[in-house]
């Protein structure tokens, strides 16, 4: 706000599908076309937004995503190829959590918005957010914006 930059938060998927009390969930268990296609759906008016800012003369930055998350993420996004179905007793429940990982991948919503901006002919970069580390993530904000016009 210092330098004039205006933000737009971008929906969840995840809390537009399930709502807050919701459990984790893993990139494989999103990707399919059922959650494809409700993530462009939601992404549909604000990419009208960033259009519109655009043709009126605006910049648009940067969209911050969401480091580990299976929607969210950039670079990195949480993976398991057993996560999903009951939890039926601590031995099963304790298999699929040791096979849970942080991946170099996108999540399903960025790789939508991503396809998207790609198919729009739209250049905007995508950085991620560190919701453990405030400090990293404003040193990352700052430095892609370095330099850059208000």
């Amino acid at each position: 706000m210092d330098n004039n930059y205006g933000i737009i938060q971008l929906p969840c998927p995840e809390l537009t599908i399930y709502g807050l009390k919701r459990w984790g969930h893993v990139r494989e268990q999103f990707d399919n076309p059922y959650y494809r296609k409700h993530c462009r759906s939601i992404f549909e008016p604000i990419l009208d937004q960033i259009e519109d800012y655009i043709k009126n003369g605006y910049k648009i930055e940067a969209l911050i995503a969401v480091k580990g998350s299976p929607s969210c993420g950039y670079n990195l996004t949480c993976s398991s190829s057993i996560w999903g179905g009951e939890f039926i007793d601590k031995e099963n429940t304790d298999k699929k959590i040791e096979d849970l990982r942080l991946i170099n991948n996108l999540g399903v919503f960025m790789e939508e918005i991503e396809q998207t901006l790609i198919e729009k002919n739209m250049k905007i970069n995508i950085i991620d957010m560190d919701e453990e580390s405030e400090a990293v993530t404003m040193e990352a904000i700052t430095e892609l914006l370095k330099g850059k016009g208000n």
